[in-house]
Formats: C-alpha cells, sequence, structure tokens
C-alpha cells in the first residue's frame, strides 16, 4: 500500500500542475471577452441585433436591392414599365436594353424575364395576344394616368369618347392582333364592358355624357400580368432557380413541329409536295448557306424601325395602311453590335 501512495503522488501532482496551466490558459480568454464586449459598447456604429457573417458565405446569395429595376428607383407610372415574372420587381423602360417595340403603360399580356433572372443573363421580352377585357383596362388606368398628370383627374370614361379612341389609337402598342379594318370590334368593346361590370368595371349613368365605365380596382400600381396564372396553364413554371419558361411554351404556332428530313406523314400513296421531304437540305459542313426562305421563295433577313426614314411619323399616325404590308423603306436591315452563339452547331430541326 505504501508503493502505491508513493507512485500515485506524482500523478496528482502533474494532474494538479495540469489544472494551473489550464485555469492560467482559460483567464486571458475571459480577459480577451471582456474587451471585445467593452469595445462592442464603446462603438456608436455598433448593431448587436445583427450577425456578422463572413464576405464567402454571401458570394452565392442574392443581394437584397431595394426599390425596383436596375437603377433602384421606384415606379414611374408616366412610362412603360415591365414586371419581371422571377424577382417580382419593376423595371423602366428605359432602363432595358431589349428592344421591346411599341408598348403603352399598364399591359398585362406579356412575359418579361429580367437579366438577373434570366437562365442566360440577358433579358428576355415576349407580347402575347391581349384579350379585350385586358385592353380595356389598359386603356382606362392609361386615361385615368392621363388625367392626373395633366391636373383634372377622373376615373370614369365613355366608352365612345374615350376608351375606343384610346385603343384605335395604340392597337399596336397593346396587342400583337393585327389591327381590324373594320369597327365590327367597337361591338365586342361594349360587350366586354357590359359582361365584366361587377367584376372588373363599374358602371355609372350619366345625364350629360351618357354611360360611363370605371375601374373597379382604381390601385394602378396593382395592374399586371397574370403570372399566377400562367404558371397553373403550364405556359411558366416554378424551379428552384424560380420562375422560368416552360419547355415548349413559345413553339406554338405553325412552326411548332418541323418534321426533320424522311419524317413524312403523308402515305406513301398520298400526292402532295412532301414527297421530296426526304431530300437532304443541308450541304456537307451541316449550315445553309443562304437565308432561309419560304415555301414562295420569300427570303428573311432581321430588320429594324429605320429611326431616319422619311415620314415616319405621318406614317404611324395614318390609318390608310391599316391590315396592309408596312413598307419596306420604313425599315433597315439590322446589324447588331453583339451575337449570340447558341450552344450546339445549329438547331435540331436543321
Amino acid at each position: 500500500m505504501a508503493e502505491l501512495d508513493v507512485l500515485s503522488r506524482p500523478t496528482d501532482k502533474a494532474n494538479s500542475v495540469q489544472e494551473k496551466i489550464e485555469e492560467d490558459a482559460i483567464e486571458p480568454l475571459e480577459e480577451e471577452r471582456v474587451m471585445e464586449k467593452s469595445n462592442v459598447k464603446k462603438s456608436p456604429n455598433s448593431c448587436p441585433s445583427k450577425s456578422i457573417t463572413s464576405p464567402t458565405n454571401n458570394q452565392n446569395s442574392k443581394p437584397d436591392r431595394e426599390g425596383h429595376c436596375y437603377c433602384g428607383k421606384e415606379r414611374n407610372l408616366n412610362i412603360v414599365e415591365l414586371l419581371c415574372a422571377s424577382c417580382t420587381r419593376w423595371f423602366h423602360e428605359s432602363c432595358i436594353g431589349y428592344q421591346l417595340g411599341k408598348l403603352v403603360p399598364f399591359m398585362m399580356n406579356y412575359v418579361f424575364f429580367c437579366k438577373n433572372c434570366s437562365p442566360t443573363g440577358l433579358e428576355s421580352f415576349k407580347k402575347n395576344q391581349a384579350l379585350f377585357p385586358q385592353m380595356c383596362m389598359t386603356a382606362m388606368a392609361n386615361l385615368m394616368q392621363i388625367t392626373f398628370k395633366e391636373g383634372t383627374p377622373k376615373s370614369k370614361f365613355s366608352k365612345d369618347k374615350h376608351i375606343i379612341p384610346f385603343i384605335e389609337s395604340h392597337w399596336e402598342g397593346m396587342t400583337t392582333t393585327p389591327r381590324r379594318v373594320t369597327q365590327s370590334w367597337h361591338a365586342t368593346i361594349l360587350r366586354t364592358l357590359m359582361k365584366e361590370t361587377n367584376v372588373l368595371f363599374a358602371y355609372e349613368e350619366s345625364q350629360d355624357e351618357g354611360p360611363l365605365y370605371s375601374l373597379l380596382a382604381s390601385d394602378l400600381t396593382q395592374i399586371k400580368p397574370n403570372y399566377e396564372a400562367m404558371i397553373r396553364l403550364g405556359h411558366l413554371k416554378m424551379t428552384d432557380m424560380g420562375v422560368t419558361h416552360a419547355s415548349g411554351s413559345g413553339m406554338k404556332g405553325r412552326s411548332a413541329k418541323r418534321k426533320l428530313p424522311g419524317e413524312s406523314g403523308a402515305g406513301p400513296g398520298k400526292k402532295g409536295r412532301s414527297a421530296d421531304v426526304s431530300a437532304p437540305k443541308l450541304p456537307a459542313h451541316g449550315y445553309p448557306m443562304e437565308h432561309p426562305y419560304n415555301k414562295d421563295e420569300y427570303r428573311y433577313i432581321l430588320a429594324e424601325p429605320d429611326p431616319h426614314a422619311p415620314f415616319r411619323q405621318e406614317f404611324d399616325e395614318s390609318s390608310d395602311w391599316a391590315g396592309k404590308p408596312i413598307p419596306g423603306w420604313l425599315y433597315r436591315t439590322l446589324s447588331p453590335a453583339s451575337v449570340l452563339l447558341a450552344l450546339h452547331d445549329r438547331a435540331p430541326q436543321l
């Protein structure tokens, strides 16, 4: 037993020395913590409720930008603004680099993605065919904003004196539908206003001006595309990165499905122009030498409106060319400063 006590004493002494070293090491740490607390209290710009994170943790996170648009400014109802389908921010037309064409404020028939939300890093915009209720809402919203800007705010408007003239003068900017040659759409406007009364519009009979219509919801900032309905209908889809175009949603129409060489739908005994579809359309290097053209041998060259064309304003304001082809002297060949390269050599349809 004595030998065991003698052997255990050095061990106890070593443990006590180790505890002493650990206590001496803890005391400076406690002093440093006290100094840090005192420094935080003395700093006037400190914010103890917010945790400080390293810059490396925030490199992949999107910054919380205040306001709207790339410029960070608030909305301006006097100009055209587009709502991004993904980040739900409004962007001024003057800040968008995409060639939008003719537009009017308070439109509802488009899909827009800003360059911050687009997977390609470029803005994308598509104007769709507008329904008559949408055109009536856009017209009334613009009339309200115009009268407010002029200092004589009005919210009730006549179908014949205000709504139809506005739609007629801004038809190309409001919809992709070709301008109607006849005036049969005036009756469609009346049926739309009557059908959507107490749903979208309010009706009031005036002794001086006759029937007057107004927006049931007068908050102009809430007029926007119904992206939720587009998601339900499958035109848009929700992903981890946000809202994106649904696959094949933009391919509706005559060119929705192009047949590859050898994929003829006609039977062997059916006559027609599809007999030579299986003939090779491309040279050996895999891309066409000429511009694409249609069955009538018309070639297509990408063009843009010519700002220097003579009598441009007179043509825009005239109704003589309604429903007729736009003359070629109003346009010029597009020579963009930059081009986009596909990930593949050519489109699979070719």
